[in-house]
């Protein structure tokens, strides 16, 4: 579902958004002076974002769709086809390479590129048409004679790319990028107007928005298990109610399991339980707070009504072992497993602490500190199991 919201939001929204305009009235108010406030501006900020993030793929997006705006504008039409050709190789760059910052040589010499394919392409200018029309133009049908055919592959590969890199690293910012190549290539195939700077402009709000959102999953979320962080944790703290009940979960013997089988497992073990801690019912908000230790939150009940929940989720994570992957597993689970394919089975369970708002406890880090206690009790008695 998140990998879904990354790859839609922003960017199906902006230009899903963005054609609606188009179709209203509202598209014949827009004015050439308008959009291109609106496209200078966009373009400014995200790119003040992008620099601030250290993003030079993002920063080198935006440098395409400015020398692409400025192009559409200065060079005649029948340059488009070599205009075109250059921003379709550039957007195969921008999905292939590996992000890697400006401050370093690779960031700064990409950041040079679209100057120096500017002057090469002022260089081209005064070539006669003709030289470059046959190996740039493709028709088979008259509808696609003004489109170049190398343009339109590079393009296509540069989207399969990214996409196939959103795949293996689903953020915003790889989602957001999906939008803004697809967006340059389609503004590429259309006449020089409003329409190709609107989508030019889409593309760079696409990428700022994603840059925004990447911000925020990186100060809120927990990169290992996907949960919420402690941060989110303290904001959940000042929008609860009068009546609430905290959980304090921590794995047991998880160091013995760090020492014994290296970070590794104990990577893969924190994910498996975060999974199973999402499943928690009763409405149990979870949070990582740190190390092998979780917390759960029952806004608008108290310790009675959320304890049973609590007692489920135990089980549900004793229940079920956890097998250590082993080094040479394939990545797709076979029909029919040899023997040899499966790793050493581990029991893995967690001790819980639980306490309610009430008495004493008038503040969310009180209830938090008594459920910690509580985790204490619980170790003491000989773990796994719930302790109030």
């Amino acid at each position: 579902m998140q990998r879904l919201l990354n790859f839609f939001l922003p960017g199906g929204v902006i230009v899903g958004g963005l054609f609606l305009v188009l179709l209203t009235p509202l598209a014949q108010r827009l004015t050439p002076m308008t959009v291109d406030i609106g496209a200078i501006s966009i373009g400014i900020g995200t790119a003040a974002l992008a620099w601030r993030f250290d993003r030079s793929r993002v920063v080198y997006t935006l440098l395409l769709l400015l020398f692409a705006e400025l192009a559409d504008r200065n060079l005649p039409g029948s340059r488009r086809p070599v205009t075109n050709l250059f921003l379709a190789i550039n957007l195969v760059l921008v999905a292939g390479l590996f992000e890697r910052g400006m401050m370093s040589m690779r960031g700064a010499l990409l950041l040079t590129l679209p100057g120096v394919q500017s002057v090469l392409l002022s260089a081209l200018a005064p070539l006669p048409s003709q030289w470059l029309a046959p190996l740039l133009h493709w028709a088979p049908l008259p509808a696609l004679a003004a489109f170049p055919q190398a343009s339109i592959l590079l393009g296509g590969v540069a989207i399969v790319l990214q996409s196939g890199r959103f795949l293996r690293f689903p953020n915003p910012v790889e989602g957001g990028l999906i939008w803004a190549l697809s967006g340059a290539l389609a503004a590429n195939c259309l006449p020089a107007g409003l329409l190709p700077t609107l989508l030019r402009a889409g593309a760079a709000l696409t990428l700022g928005i994603a840059l925004i959102e990447m911000a925020y999953i990186l100060a809120y979320r927990d990169e290992l298990t996907g949960l919420s962080g402690r941060r989110a944790l303290m904001e959940c703290f000042r929008r609860l109610g009068s009546r609430y009940s905290i959980a304090m979960v921590d794995i047991d013997f998880f160091k013995k399991l760090n020492d014994r089988y290296g970070h590794d497992v104990g990577d893969q073990v924190l994910r498996m339980v975060a999974v199973r801690l999402r499943e928690c019912s009763g409405g149990g908000q979870v949070y990582r707070y740190g190390g092998e230790e979780f917390c759960v939150v029952f806004d608008g009940q108290g310790r009675s009504a959320s304890q049973p929940h609590l007692e489920a989720l135990r089980k549900l994570i004793a229940g079920k072992p956890f097998v250590i992957r082993q080094k040479a597993r394939p990545k797709r689970k076979p029909k029919t497993p040899s023997k040899g394919d499966t790793g050493t089975a581990l029991k893995v369970t967690v001790s819980i602490g639980v306490a309610e708002r009430g008495g004493a406890r008038k503040t969310p880090e009180e209830v938090m500190k008594a459920a910690d206690q509580a985790l204490y009790r619980a170790k003491q008695a000989g773990r796994n199991q719930v302790c109030i």
